[in-house]
């Protein structure tokens, strides 16, 4: 039958006013049952035994009969009810648009509903969804998890927030009363959001700046592969982003040069923080006297020492691969008299595999914590006060500068650095190559760190 008007307000009087209608099914016994009742052109009018109504598309496909709800007729409020005009519109919609067309209406709206879905995914959601990835398999290049906890997702997604909250949104904080407030939706980033997060760090902490743009590239890129973000990444390198922050494009493979102390008053520096006391201070020296990158420090494991042979295996998944010339890989790091002694004086905390244990339970020191004992102030968590003057990195140059200047192997002293060197068949061999050289080198400049012998005796390079 077709329905009309008439019928249909009569039935949702009756039903209001809690009455059996015209529209309800009877079965044997007399009793209400459901019922379907045809408008024509797969239009059909679905009747509960209780009596509410609403709007269903019928149609076959593959002999498979399929249908969709359309809406309510009987729903609470008229702006939640379907008229019968507006049902036939619906219908005839869906005719010309999908059936006509040989296209599943149930599956374009669910395709529908999934797009709607991912248009309000938020940038934060997308980054953690770029760290389970990364994570992947850790025998395959992914990232190591231990005890359910990744460090490498944890730093990562800690840059986000601390240079990037716009995107990514405030953490809830139940003991500071803070609301998580939600990040921008990832398909609405634009080249001038990613500016206003790098331009207020790219100068002052060119290598942080560095990655934090990269991982914000790794994140929309995600969204792209998944069809969330349309165009061009905003974070792209190289070129698009140094051009509207101010950097030239022949930038691309340098990295801005963080400040140095002259190796000559690395001494000075390491007997301040060494009678200063805290981990974050005796970190940052066992840092310096290994020449090595401040997560691989911080995040040191007394598993990963060999007493007997003196030597420190830093595992791949911590050697951070920042440029074309760094190496990767395990880094197999002599360790000096002076390094010994330090890590000597430090006693293992129970439930805490980590030598510089932090504050928190089972974690290590802060991500900045070492960097902050050199450049900022004891008010402000840190020691020597040498902002714009040297950084924990820096360090770093400050040994290369020595070892360049005391003559010692040039390949040696790049190796300790965990650089490349050589041809590539010769970057093939063990990481540990000139493991003598090195040896030898830092022992000499643990040995000028602290003042064991303030002259270093010149060596020929070979």
């Amino acid at each position: 039958m077709n329905l009309n008007s008439a019928v249909l307000a009569t039935a949702l009087k009756d039903y209001n006013n809690g009455k059996r209608h015209s529209l309800m099914g009877v079965n044997k016994r007399g009793e209400p049952t459901a019922v379907r009742h045809a408008d024509g052109n797969n239009l059909y009018l679905s009747v509960a035994d209780t009596g509410s109504m609403s709007w269903v598309f019928m149609w076959t496909i593959d002999g498979v009969r399929r249908e969709m709800g359309l809406g309510s007729f009987t729903g609470a409020g008229r702006a939640c009810r379907l008229s019968l005009a507006d049902a036939r519109k619906a219908a005839e919609a869906i005719r010309v648009n999908y059936l006509a067309k040989g296209l599943n209406p149930l599956a374009a709206k669910r395709e529908a509903k999934m797009q709607a879905k991912l248009a309000n995914i938020t940038f934060e959601e997308m980054a953690k969804a770029t760290v389970d990835l990364l994570k992947g398999n850790p025998k395959k290049g992914g990232w190591k998890v231990k005890d359910g906890v990744c460090e490498q997702a944890d730093a990562w997604l800690d840059s986000l927030y601390l240079h990037a909250p716009k995107l990514m949104g405030v953490r809830a904080d139940e003991k500071k009363g803070v609301k998580a407030i939600a990040g921008m939706q990832v398909a609405r980033v634009t080249d001038q959001d990613v500016f206003a997060v790098l331009k207020p760090i790219w100068a002052e902490i060119g290598v942080t700046a560095e990655r934090v743009r990269d991982r914000i590239e790794k994140v929309i890129e995600t969204a792209i592969g998944r069809g969330i973000y349309k165009g061009l990444n905003p974070a792209r390198y190289p070129g698009h982003v140094q051009v509207h922050i101010g950097l030239k494009p022949s930038s691309k493979g340098k990295k801005n040069k963080q400040p140095s102390l002259a190796y000559a008053k690395v001494q000075g520096v390491i007997e301040q923080l060494l009678a200063d006391g805290r981990m974050a201070a005796k970190a940052s020296v066992f840092c310096t006297l290994t020449a090595t990158r401040t997560d691989e420090a911080r995040l040191m494991k007394w598993t990963e020492i060999n007493w007997a042979e003196k030597l420190w295996i830093v595992p791949s998944e911590r050697m951070k691969v920042l440029t074309e010339n760094d190496r990767g890989g395990d880094h197999v790091v002599p360790l000096s008299d002076a390094a010994i002694a330090l890590l000597r004086s430090i006693h293992p905390l129970v439930g805490n595999d980590y030598v510089f244990a932090g504050t928190k339970k089972g974690q290590a020191v802060g991500e900045t914590a070492l960097n902050d004992m050199i450049t900022k102030n004891r008010s402000r968590g840190g020691l020597l006060a040498l902002q714009g003057i040297a950084t924990q990195h820096g360090m770093r140059a400050s040994f290369r500068t020595w070892a360049k200047e005391n003559r010692f192997d040039n390949d040696a002293a790049e190796l300790c650095l965990a650089h490349v060197v050589g041809t590539k068949t010769q970057q093939s061999y063990d990481r540990a190559e000139m493991l003598e050289e090195r040896t030898k080198i830092m022992r000499a400049w643990g040995d000028y760190c602290t003042g064991v012998s303030n002259v270093v005796p010149l060596q020929v390079a070979a």
